[in-house]
């Protein structure tokens, strides 16, 4: 019975010490990251609100302010996460703020592509760039380069798979910082939305 007693002691704290890891392993140390998420498939529904869409956006001060209902409304016809989008919009211009998104009105910085495909969002190709009447066309573009042949329809589904490619080291980029930012942002929009 002593036996039993210690063992069953033993196994509650091994249990207690699982919890304690568990939960404290939600809170990064400064400087760490919050997410570790490269597993973590862009494939479904938006798991972000409009309104939440809306609160980021207006907060960077974004010419895109408002646009919330167009990120879920895309998220759920291409059946990509808004987050992600969202994600990458921050990371490639703060929101349509700075560099060639400002003037392109491309969330995703896109490079021009295929115009047959395309054609309906009426994208022009300048500097090697694609630029759009309007940001909301902009932002189809990128849900539906996402969708297609050269990410989630070819087997491209988790962040690093698609960053990787999306701004590849050859290119000049770190995909891996790239990633870790993206993760950043979706694991805390996602802990407050």
């Amino acid at each position: 019975m002593k036996r039993f007693l210690l063992l069953a002691a033993c196994l509650v704290a091994a249990l207690a010490v699982v919890h304690v890891q568990v939960a404290t392993s939600a809170t990064p140390a400064p400087g760490r990251s919050v997410a570790q998420h490269s597993h973590y498939s862009i494939v479904g529904a938006p798991s972000l609100s409009a309104a939440f869409v809306d609160q980021v956006l207006a907060g960077a001060r974004s010419p895109m302010q408002g646009s919330g209902a167009a990120f879920v409304r895309l998220g759920r016809q291409y059946e990509i996460d808004d987050a992600f989008v969202l994600a990458i919009f921050h990371h490639e211009s703060n929101y349509g703020t700075t560099g060639e998104a400002r003037v392109s009105k491309s969330p995703g910085n896109l490079r021009c592509f295929d115009q047959a495909h395309y054609s309906d969002l009426l994208p022009l190709c300048r500097d090697g760039y694609a630029w759009f009447p309007t940001w909301t066309r902009g932002l189809e573009a990128m849900y539906r380069l996402l969708a297609g042949p050269l990410y989630v329809a070819g087997g491209l589904v988790t962040i690093k798979q698609i960053i990787e490619r999306w701004a590849s080291d050859s290119d000049g980029n770190n995909s891996a910082a790239y990633v870790a930012d993206v993760e950043n942002d979706i694991a805390n929009w996602r802990a407050v939305a």
